[in-house]
């Protein structure tokens, strides 16, 4: 059974990704006519959509917390922990954005080309002085309407720590007096049975484990089960001209992103130092 749902799934997956790469670009270029502002949002509008059809087919079902705390008019950062990627699918169709993706998703067979029509921003985390660049990119899109997710971690983890939180992509929505969004999500359920340390890893990727496989193991899930936790939009007001101010700021971030993953997440064990 678990083979056959694997075939299913991952042939829908192949051929709705080909259908993106194919009629995203045509559909972005009509829209173009109308402005290339308007194009953006048509594609970013897509998340939403996308969102909804893959957590659809892979059985995620979603309990929401704090849903009011969701900003109705669009244009902010949003910003949780990070453990994988079934958290990146349930966020989408709760709150539509556009991900910070690091530069290797681009090589990624056919996810990558995915990615690259979908718009995503991508940072190369191996080369430094570019983060002026990658914040000029988040700020156009923020002023654009278009909501922006990353994870301040930087890379996943096992669900049981909280990473210390990057700071340069705060500074575009400092500058622009946009909303942060933070959220935490955890794992409830997986095929029925409560995540334990046992089957944390069949939707947890971290720790240099191969995309592929992980992947083909969370395709033959039966059905999986989470909690986004929404806290309360903050609009940033730092100094982000010097590294103290930053800092200050994500710490801070940091502290609300565990405040609503302690009550959600019975094995966190307190924040990497």
């Amino acid at each position: 059974m678990k083979q056959w749902r694997l075939v299913y799934k991952l042939g829908i997956t192949a051929v709705a990704s080909l259908l993106i790469i194919l009629a995203v670009p045509l559909m972005k270029g009509f829209v173009r006519l109308f402005g290339s502002a308007a194009a953006h949002r048509f594609v970013f509008r897509l998340h939403g959509l996308v969102g909804w059809v893959l957590s659809t087919l892979y059985g995620i079902r979603i309990r929401v917390m704090g849903a009011e705390n969701i900003p109705r008019k669009n244009g902010f950062i949003v910003i949780g922990n990070h453990v994988g990627y079934a958290e990146l699918i349930a966020m989408l169709k709760i709150v539509p954005a556009v991900f910070v993706a690091k530069e290797e998703v681009k090589k990624w067979p056919l996810l990558g080309w995915v990615f690259r029509v979908g718009g995503e921003v991508f940072v190369d985390r191996e080369s430094g002085g570019r983060s002026e660049e990658y914040a000029a990119t988040v700020e156009e899109s923020l002023l654009q309407g278009v909501n922006i997710f990353f994870a301040p971690e930087g890379t996943t983890s096992n669900g049981t720590i909280l990473r210390r939180f990057k700071s340069p992509l705060f500074v575009p929505a400092n500058r622009l007096k946009k909303a942060v969004l933070p959220f935490a999500y955890n794992v409830q359920r997986i095929n029925g049975q409560p995540l334990s340390p046992e089957n944390r890893d069949l939707l947890f990727w971290h720790s240099n484990m191969p995309f592929g496989p992980h992947f083909m193991e969370f395709l033959k899930l039966r059905s999986i089960e989470v909690v986004l936790n929404f806290g309360a939009p903050v609009i940033p007001d730092f100094d982000d001209s010097t590294l103290e101010g930053r800092r200050v700021f994500s710490a801070e971030m940091r502290a609300r992103v565990e405040e609503l993953y302690r009550p959600i997440n019975a094995f966190y064990s307190g924040r990497e130092e």
